[in-house]
Order: C-alpha cells, then sequence, then structure tokens
C-alpha cells in the first residue's frame, strides 16, 4: 500500500463519517420540524373546531331554524333544512349536543 493510498483511504473514512454526521443532524432537525408542525397543525385544528362549536351554539340559541347538529368524526356539519322545528324539538336537540360534548 502506497502513502497515497492510505491518505485516500483515510480522507475516504473522514468524508464517509462527516456525511453520516451530517445526515444525522439533518433527520434530527426533520423530525424535530415535522414533530413542531404536527403539534401546530393540531393546536389550529383543535383550536378552529372550538370556534366552530362556539359559532353553532350562538346559531342554535339565536335562531329556531337553524336544523339538527350531528357529529361524525369530529367533524362538526350544521344542516339548514328548510322546514321550521319546534321550539321544544330544537332544545331537545341542543342539550343532546351540549350533553354529548361535555
Amino acid at each position: 500500500m502506497t502513502p497515497s493510498d492510505r491518505q485516500k483511504t483515510t480522507v475516504s473514512s473522514y468524508l464517509l463519517t462527516q456525511k453520516t454526521t451530517v445526515a444525522s443532524y439533518l433527520l434530527r432537525q426533520k423530525t424535530t420540524v415535522a414533530s413542531y408542525l404536527l403539534r401546530q397543525k393540531t393546536t389550529v385544528a383543535s383550536y378552529l373546531l372550538r370556534q366552530k362549536t362556539k359559532l353553532t351554539y350562538y346559531l342554535f340559541t339565536t335562531e329556531n331554524h337553524i336544523g339538527i347538529l350531528t357529529f361524525v368524526t369530529k367533524d362538526i356539519y350544521l344542516l339548514k333544512q328548510k322546514s321550521t322545528y319546534s321550539p321544544s324539538v330544537v332544545m331537545s336537540v341542543f342539550l343532546c349536543v351540549s350533553i354529548s360534548l361535555s
């Protein structure tokens, strides 16, 4: 083995170590950023869900023609019906919704 071969081997080994270190560092950084963004998205989604719920409660208490609330996989759907519900039906639906949320 010539001195030139030994130099090439040492340089190759050094570069491989550096690339591994950089790749590991970048992977950790990407994981941290992804985790942070996931937490942020979850927080925003939770906030928006709470806002929609408050808005729905507000609409439910101010109008008798809103319709029925249904909950499907944590998404709130507000169904506007053309028919008019009596106040007793609206209150019973509202009570069911408030019980299921708490």
